[in-house]
């Protein structure tokens, strides 16, 4: 019986083994990373990436949001996000 088993399993080298799995590995994430990817339009950002896409301060963004000149979102208490098209949308309107 030992015999046959050791017919049944190939013998690699460690080296051989890691390839095989970095191999694996690449294509799973490669595989799922456009799963999870989304398209540039649906990314939220934070007011504190909102401002550093914009280059103004904290102040001139609540600012722009009460004059309605720049939409946001509020995802719950104290979680205010910006879709990136309507930092775009800011930026071409041009920036009045």
């Amino acid at each position: 019986m030992q015999e046959h088993l050791e017919l049944l399993i190939p013998i690699i080298t460690l080296p051989q083994f890691r390839k095989i799995l970095a191999e694996v590995v690449s294509e799973e994430i490669n595989k799922n990373h456009n799963y999870h990817t989304e398209p540039e339009t649906e990314k939220l950002y934070t007011i504190r990436e909102a401002c550093k896409y914009l280059g103004l301060s904290k102040p001139t963004i609540y600012s722009l949001m009460k004059e309605g000149k720049l939409k946001s979102t509020y995802l719950g208490i104290n979680r205010l996000r910006f879709q990136k098209q309507d930092l775009l949308a800011y930026i071409n309107s041009g920036r009045k």
